[in-house]
């Protein structure tokens, strides 16, 4: 009986062409003459005639036998006779590996785009922390949420930020609550965002925030109180951002609060 042919193996140009510049590339550029690449659609796939290790270009002849250069980087590369596999293991370190697990784990999280190294190893702890209902410091909560929003959406900030609000208590610490706040009004819950600045509604109210923090969240309330009147068009609702504007002026004055008071002054005018 005739044996079937293997299916062919999948590659990512873009963990390749890293891997070219580094000491033995060589063996995993003549690997690569010979291989399908493709982009979009691997029925699509062009046959790789050369491959220039300095700069991370193959050459490729396409259907109809036209020569062409690519990148390799956003690519796929499809072999099916092991002599790639065998490149890339020879070239692959611990720390290749690591990165991929942590790749895996943000993407099972939702960040399905590509995500720089050091930024996919703070994601992946990160994410490991709240599975483990762990609150993390304040630094790496900060550059999280930074994180969160470059490579997801409001939405996926706000996976972090309630979790964190979860595992904290009462009272919220500051920059997860001025976080979750931001969250919430760029997903467009206005509503949401407002309840969650109640608790600098009250002056009265023992808090346990900075002034610089209470600045903040009352320059978002006010903001946010700009948010309402321009779904409803409720003058009460100028009068409420105008009050929190003055107290966060009174707080701690902020280049933000001067954008809210230039708004504020164009709907009260309007």
């Amino acid at each position: 009986m005739t044996a079937l042919p293997a299916e062919p193996e999948e590659f990512d140009g873009d963990t390749l062409a890293p891997l070219l510049g580094r000491a033995g590339g060589a063996a995993l550029a003549d690997a690569l003459v010979g291989c399908r690449l493709y982009r979009d659609d691997p029925d699509e796939a062009v046959a790789v005639l050369r491959v220039r290790a300095e700069t991370g270009r193959v050459a490729v002849r396409d259907g109809a036998g036209r020569e062409r250069e690519v990148a390799l980087r956003g690519a796929y590369l499809l072999s099916g006779d092991g002599r790639l596999r065998a490149a890339v293991d020879a070239l692959t370190t611990g720390a290749d590996l690591a990165l991929a697990a942590d790749t895996r784990h943000a993407a099972r999280f939702g960040f399905t785009g590509r995500i720089e190294p050091d930024d996919a190893a703070r994601l992946a702890a990160a994410i490991r922390a709240l599975e483990a209902d762990v609150l993390e410091g304040e630094g790496d909560r900060r550059r999280t949420a930074m994180l969160a929003a470059k490579y997801g959406s409001a939405r996926t900030v706000l996976r972090f930020t309630d979790q964190w609000l979860r595992l904290a208590g009462s009272p919220p610490p500051a920059d997860v609550l001025i976080a979750h706040v931001k969250a919430l009004r760029d997903a467009s819950e206005i509503e949401q965002a407002l309840s969650a600045t109640e608790v600098v509604a009250r002056p009265d109210l023992d808090h346990g925030l900075s002034p610089s923090a209470l600045a903040v969240l009352l320059t978002q309330r006010a903001a946010l109180w700009l948010d309402l009147f321009e779904r409803r068009y409720d003058p009460e609702l100028l009068a409420r951002a105008r009050a929190a504007a003055g107290r966060a002026h009174a707080t701690q004055p902020s280049a933000e609060l001067n954008r809210v008071y230039a708004r504020l002054r164009r709907l009260e005018d309007g």
